[in-house]
């Protein structure tokens, strides 16, 4: 790749974008423009083109999956669109659930050679010390180095807070620190690029995955009320290296969609080991399946993207 290259950005809101109102909120205000103005870019010969639109603005708590399969459409349009053309896409994002659309993503991708790079802020554009604008310089900095990386596939990355980290198993794990993820290792397995038979491109909207919590003294209750409603598939933040009560687990065989397995331990991931009613082997044995070290985030967006290509 022969610079300079062109970088396109993407801005869905998000603390980066936003300003404090007359009462004291947080609500995301600047555009996308107004973020590349205040990260100071460098211009002129050697230095990237950097473009940008708003596709949104929300707070990521807010994100929906037909949000998630309108940013995957932009990312698409952004490499193919003749008229934008971009080498590499930053996607602005809010924290709350940028490890999700970072992941669906990577999934979903995998006919792009476009890298992608996620960044936000933890802290407010008005803030006395914004973290937002250092995270888009190195975001762009990060999609430029991996234009000349030589992958198969998408190249989806989170840069935020000095670090840059995959997307698939990086989750975050501060509310207010600067290195606001953490990526845990081994999780190769789950990065599988998922694609449709078809070639169609694959939908999240309409589908249903919720998760459960497994927690001392659980039952079977929210289970059969979720089966009721006609659920999709299933996942469990379990307990330890993947376990629940017994009558929890009861109510999980009577299902008849995939069930998942997470744990609400931030560091392990699960081990199917122990045989009692409800214990990890015994899941197993049910055809429930393991999400390794992946978290409960992240466990739930790989199943609606397997989900998804099999529709």
């Amino acid at each position: 790749m022969t610079n300079p290259s062109r970088i396109h950005v993407l801005s869905t809101g998000g603390t980066i974008s936003c300003l404090h109102d007359e009462n004291g909120d947080l609500i995301p205000t600047l555009s996308c423009a107004d973020l590349i103005n205040r990260a100071g870019f460098a211009t002129g010969s050697g230095h990237p083109t950097i473009t940008g639109e708003d596709i949104m603005t929300v707070d990521s708590s807010d994100i929906t999956l037909e949000d998630i399969d309108f940013i995957i459409d932009r990312i698409r349009a952004s490499a193919t669109d003749s008229q934008i053309h971009a080498d590499a896409v930053v996607v602005l994002h809010g924290t709350d659930t940028m490890e999700e659309t970072a992941f669906a993503v990577a999934r979903l991708c995998g006919d792009l050679s476009c890298p992608v790079v996620f960044t936000g802020a933890q802290r407010p554009a008005d803030d006395d010390n914004p973290d937002g604008p250092l995270n888009l310089r190195a975001a762009v900095a990060t999609a430029v180095k991996l234009l000349h990386f030589d992958t198969s596939g998408p190249c989806v990355r989170i840069a935020f807070g000095g670090q840059v980290l995959p997307a698939v198993g990086t989750t975050k794990w501060h509310t207010t620190d600067d290195e606001a993820f953490h990526h845990a290792e081994n999780v190769d397995d789950f990065a599988v690029v998922a694609s449709s038979q078809d070639g169609t491109i694959p939908r999240l909207a309409g589908l249903n995955v919720p998760i459960i919590d497994a927690y001392a003294g659980a039952d079977g209750t929210f289970i059969e009320q979720l089966a009721a409603t006609g659920i999709d598939g299933l996942v469990i933040s379990a307990l330890g290296s993947g376990n629940v009560p017994a009558t929890m687990a009861t109510a999980l065989r009577a299902l008849d969609v995939p069930v998942l397995v997470s744990t609400r331990v931030p560091e392990g991931g699960v081990h199917f080991v122990y045989g009692s009613t409800g214990g990890g082997a015994d899941l197993a044995r049910q055809g429930i399946r393991s999400a390794g070290n992946l978290r409960p985030s992240q466990a739930r967006m790989w199943l609606l993207t397997e989900l998804a290509v099999r529709a």
